[in-house]
């Protein structure tokens, strides 16, 4: 009978068919650790469940995590331990392990939950791995608004750790020392330009898209008027109204004085704590470049008259609607109080947030600045 196979070609036919039957191995262990890793991740809860100590439990987790990376139970193990740690090592090599194996997964919304208050690098490293390789629209659109809010964080906690320098090493023991290095040499503009171009993404590619904090396009919108006119850095949007007393007022009738803008309402106790303060500071700068102006959020336009009056306030304040979701601070997307914003002479945004003998210092420096 003659060979109707060559050697040659019988040779590549066994190749074939080996390299076919690795490739069913192959997925035949992969559906078989599928469910090893569910049973293994319920019992891990079931466990936890009867004993409710995190503390024994964060290794478990997080070893499960590294020793199932390819299982969608890692996500859920990960998730777990970002739930009982937001920060610290233990938060750290979760982040490290989203970033480095699950970055292009659809179900990490949870997860983003999980870490916005976290001020960790590894924070930044996840949101960009997901940037660059996730393909989930609603996780993109989301991975979005939060790094945003993450970079504008981190330009705080800068702002705070330059500001007070007496505190860096609290600082570098809540934060980490390289933390605060890296935070310390962040280039203010390099972030604002970074925080604008995930907004203008967000507005470009997911406007429509719902998340419990409301619709990105609208929340992109007023990031966006944060990075371009709230931001250190930037020069500040006008403010136009009347005071209390219903006498108009305007922001830009002072520019070429230094303007600490106070959004104070008689109701919020640091807020009077800060009266004594505020007094002191408008008398020591009388006859230099300097005002002070509050936003007042109280609901009764004749009650703050009259508290002014008592309380001797010497300065001016817009009055904005008796509500803390006036027009003024709604625009300056102000949630809490009192929250304080220093303009230099130029009307450039200087400082955020500061008081007490920190806000005399500031007003000090940038007073003598407007005198030269």
């Amino acid at each position: 009978m003659e060979q109707l196979i060559s050697p040659g070609a019988a040779i590549n036919v066994r190749t074939l068919l080996l390299g076919m039957f690795s490739v069913l191995l192959a997925g035949s262990s992969l559906l078989a650790q599928q469910p090893e890793a569910s049973t293994g991740f319920q019992q891990l809860e079931k466990q936890f469940e009867a004993n409710r100590q995190p503390r024994k439990f964060v290794e478990p987790f997080l070893a499960f995590a590294r020793s199932h990376a390819d299982a969608p139970e890692a996500i859920s193990a990960l998730t777990w331990v970002l739930k009982y740690y937001q920060r610290g090592p233990e938060a750290d090599e979760a982040l490290k392990l989203l970033a480095d194996h699950h970055a292009d997964n659809d179900q990490l919304l949870p997860v983003f939950q999980r870490i916005g208050r976290n001020p960790s690098l590894l924070v930044g490293q996840l949101y960009r791995a997901v940037l660059k390789q996730n393909k989930d629209p609603q996780v993109l659109g989301s991975a979005c608004m939060r790094h945003t809010e993450y970079l504008l964080r981190q330009l705080e906690l800068k702002q705070e750790i330059e500001s007070t320098p007496q505190n860096r090493e609290r600082y570098e023991q809540f934060l980490g020392k390289a933390n605060v290095d890296y935070l310390r040499r962040l280039k203010i503009d390099a972030v604002l330009v970074e925080a604008e171009s995930l907004c203008l993404r967000i507005e470009k590619d997911f406007a429509e898209l719902r998340t419990f904090q409301g619709i990105l396009g609208d929340l992109a919108k007023r990031k966006l008027f944060t990075i371009r006119h709230l931001s250190i850095g930037r020069p500040v949007a006008n403010i136009e109204g009347e005071d209390v007393f219903g006498q108009p007022l305007q922001l830009t009738d002072f520019r070429g004085k230094v303007v600490v803008i106070d959004f104070w309402a008689d109701w919020c106790l640091t807020c009077r704590t800060m009266y004594s303060s505020n007094r002191k500071l408008v008398e020591e700068m009388e006859g230099r470049p300097f005002v002070l102006l509050g936003v007042n959020s109280d609901r009764d336009r004749k009650q703050t008259g009259r508290v002014i009056r008592t309380q001797g306030l010497n300065w001016r304040s817009w009055w904005d609607g008796g509500s803390t979701r006036g027009p003024i601070a709604r625009t300056w997307n102000i949630e809490t109080w009192p929250a304080i914003f220093v303009l230099d002479h130029k009307g450039v945004i200087r400082y955020k947030g500061i008081k007490g003998n920190e806000l005399h210092r500031a007003v000090e420096k940038l007073v003598r600045e407007a005198e030269k």
